[in-house]
């Protein structure tokens, strides 16, 4: 048996139709069916003010684009402006390197013959006495600037002989940086700056010249090892010119002030914030073309390289000992990677501004374009295909910008504000400078540069990368609401509908 409504006629809330109010009851014989007419039915269709709030849910993530598009913009445009101190950079890291060493306990010469023999000792390390550089290609011509050659690259070369004489080296690789604390047990103080296990001997700390047999010889010079617990330890040995530059990247000048024209690193001299010369101790000098052939040097492949160096010019073999620090309790508590920190986490945070920042400025750029120009052209046929989805696209679209925000963001502000973050380490760095805590000026002014150029990048971008951060949070939250309210208000149960298309919920009544 099948029942069956009788027809009828739509009708509006605002101006409804009737049906004839009879219910008739028939029975049709000819196939067996009932049939029940159900009299008047009021369909009604209620256009709810739901429109409103898909334009809301549309709308929201553009404002939120425009945003962040205004604060990431400003910081881009201003970052720029602070020129990033790399030289100041390179200074702090190769300071770092040398307090991160480990102190000398003992030196052993060979002959070149008797080390090919023997080699060093169980626990003892060939000693690297310096670093050629190398020369890259191209070409080099006379004095007078004739008779020009190609000359082939070629790669560094340690340097390890000197005067027919290997040096072995044992380190302590268990000394601990004191910096003013107590030792932990099981070890001794061998100064106010390191700390080493009892069964070992303190580091070496000067190797003072002797008119007799001494521990150890260079050249023809012999010298007495050393240990003072007033000291700080030697760290490694140097061929250079003169004294190490403070600036990796710096070579000291010779004495005649020429240099090979293709060299990677040429003897040009340090730059404005000097060298090592407080903490370098001389121990003898060498012409240099006796050293690189020594050390096995090409210098044929070296075209004309006797024009440029002079007779006069001479490698000098020294020893670094450690960075010394002020002895003032203000000094003490202040740790010395303090060098590296706060240059690798201004660096840090350069790289992740400038890293971010465009691709977000050009992701909010399209997003907004986007939006403009389709809900513009609603109409255009070419269009629908993509109007039947801007909400969702708009939306997800700005939901990575959200997540690429906050990554961005939160970086920023855990180098900034967490405990061991910059501004933690630029109070450091205040005491640090405003005390003289060490005695290398120019490492005081790569610090000082360091610290005024953290302070400028943090300080004037930090408001504007918190309301990033926050104004997405927030966004996150709003959006969430909005997508729950047009879920329950919607009869199709969707989120993200397109505010031009009609949305009719239909009530029937009996």
């Amino acid at each position: 048996m099948k029942l069956a409504m009788a027809p009828y006629r739509r009708r509006s809330s605002k101006n409804l139709q009737e049906l004839p109010p009879n219910i008739e009851l028939e029975r049709q014989h000819s196939n067996g069916s009932l049939r029940i007419d159900p009299g008047p039915i009021d369909i009604e269709v209620r256009q709810q003010n739901t429109k409103v709030l898909d334009w809301i849910v549309l709308i929201t993530p553009l404002c939120y684009t425009l945003v962040i598009l205004f604060l990431i913009s400003f910081i881009h445009i201003t970052t720029p402006q602070i020129q990033y101190p790399q030289t100041a950079h390179n200074i702090l890291q190769k300071a770092h390197k040398i307090q991160s060493m480990y102190p000398i306990i003992d030196i052993i010469e060979y002959s070149q013959y008797s080390y090919h023999i023997m080699g060093c000792p169980p626990e003892f390390e060939l000693a690297t006495l310096g670093i050629w550089e190398g020369i890259q290609n191209g070409q080099v011509c006379d004095k007078q600037n004739q008779n020009c050659e190609q000359v082939q690259s070629l790669e560094p070369q340690t340097l390890t002989f000197w005067k027919q004489k290997i040096y072995c080296i044992k380190y302590d690789k268990t000394a601990q940086l004191r910096n003013g604390n107590q030792c932990q047990k099981l070890y001794k103080e061998c100064s106010q700056y390191i700390c080493v296990k009892q069964q070992f001997e303190c580091p070496i700390t000067d190797l003072q010249t002797i008119h007799q047999q001494g521990d150890i010889q260079f050249g023809k010079i012999q010298y007495k090892i050393i240990r003072d617990n007033q000291q700080t330890p030697l760290l490694y040995f140097n061929i250079s010119s003169s004294s190490t530059c403070l600036n990796f990247l710096q070579q000291p000048q010779f004495k005649s002030q020429q240099f090979y024209p293709i060299s990677k690193l040429p003897e040009m001299g340090c730059d404005e914030y000097g060298d090592y010369n407080n903490i370098t101790k001389l121990l003898d000098s060498a012409f240099v073309k006796d050293v690189l052939k020594e050390n096995k040097i090409p210098l044929d492949k070296l075209i004309h390289f006797d024009d440029y160096l002079q007779n006069s010019d001479q490698y000098q073999l020294q020893v670094l000992r450690g960075i010394k620090l002020n002895e003032i309790d203000q000094c003490k508590n202040l740790n010395s990677d303090i060098f590296y920190d706060s240059s690798k986490k201004s660096f840090r945070i350069t790289k992740i501004m400038r890293r971010n920042n465009l691709p977000l400025i050009i992701g909010c750029i399209t997003l907004i374009l986007f939006s403009i120009l389709t809900i513009k052209f609603h109409n255009n046929k070419y269009l629908s295909f993509i109007n039947k989805r801007i909400t969702i696209i708009v939306n997800l679209w700005t939901l990575i910008i959200v997540i690429v925000t906050l990554i961005y963001t939160s970086l920023f502000l855990y180098d900034v504000l967490a405990s061991n973050g910059l501004q933690q380490i630029n109070d450091n760095l205040d005491a640090f400078i405003s005390n003289q805590c060490i005695n290398i000026e120019g490492i005081l002014i790569a610090l000082d540069r360091i610290h005024q150029y953290s302070f400028k990048i943090y300080n004037s971008n930090l408001s504007l990368i918190y309301a990033a951060f926050v104004g997405s949070i927030i966004y996150l939250v709003i959006q969430f609401f909005l997508y729950i309210i047009q879920y329950i208000s919607s009869n199709t149960q969707e989120i993200c509908q397109n505010p031009w298309n009609s949305r009719i919920n239909y009530e029937i009544r009996y």
